[in-house]
């Protein structure tokens, strides 16, 4: 904002007041839904019309910007590049909230897990994961773990390839993802499969992963909170051969 009303003082308070405006009605609006919502929250500091109230204020505010709109030449250019900024800013917190909280990262990924299902050949096409696959020749009979097995685009072919004596933990902090993969391996008949809601993945391996042979994870590491200990993790369940190579698309094998 500064850079754009550098020089022009006009342009300056032109982009910043409909937006402090805006932020300052989003603010007192959230005052009165989180009173309509959570009636029985303690509150220590009162005023009179505390429901009400702010949201007649925040109704000045917008009628403030409508009628500078309607009367300055050329407001709706600025007000339009000042919402601009805001939008930048949508995608930046999204990025930021989901990396460091980790309930939105759960909520996130519950949200978006039909569009997991529907797009899987997009995000993860079958050509890949085959190819993928075909650098581990001698899964079969073998104990693996899917870490982050998300809608099960790779478990389906992992059970195939450990065969009925091989086993598969597949384990995900979304519930929604758990849902939909417990229904595939259900339709597709596999029983190798134990699925595990880990709400705390984000953190740990599961304390019921004893030891495996192979660890696969496709697309964790973003997610991830505390890599050292995730990883210190992995090599206490894996061979003391074990080796392993990451990226955000990693595998680690033993």
């Amino acid at each position: 904002m500064i850079i754009f009303g550098f020089g022009n003082y006009n342009n300056l308070l032109s982009l910043l007041v409909p937006i402090a405006l805006l932020m300052y009605a989003s603010v007192l609006i959230a005052v009165s839904v989180l009173r309509w919502k959570k009636p029985n929250q303690h509150r220590p500091f009162k005023v009179w019309f505390g429901k009400i109230g702010p949201i007649v204020v925040s109704l000045l505010y917008l009628a403030v910007i409508v009628v500078w709109l309607m009367t300055v030449p050329k407001a709706f250019n600025m007000f339009n590049l000042g919402i601009s900024f805001i939008l930048l800013g949508i995608p930046i917190f999204l990025l930021l909230m989901s990396y460091y909280d980790p309930e939105s990262i759960k909520s996130f990924n519950d949200s978006f897990a039909r569009f997991g299902l529907m797009f899987e050949e997009v995000n993860f096409p079958r050509k890949f994961r085959k190819e993928l696959l075909s650098y581990f020749t001698d899964l079969e009979d073998k104990t693996v773990l899917d870490y982050g097995a998300g809608v099960g685009s790779l478990t389906m072919h992992l059970a195939e390839s450990v065969g009925p004596k091989g086993k598969i933990y597949a384990t995900d902090l979304s519930s929604k993802n758990i849902e939909i993969l417990h229904k595939r391996l259900t339709k597709h008949g596999y029983t190798n499969v134990e699925v595990i809601h880990d709400e705390h993945q984000i953190n740990r391996i599961h304390p019921s992963i004893k030891n495996v042979d192979v660890v696969f994870s496709v697309g964790m590491l973003s997610y991830l909170q505390d890599v050292k200990k995730v990883l210190k993790e992995i090599y206490k369940i894996l061979p003391r051969t074990g080796r392993y190579a990451w990226s955000n698309m990693w595998i680690i094998s033993g």
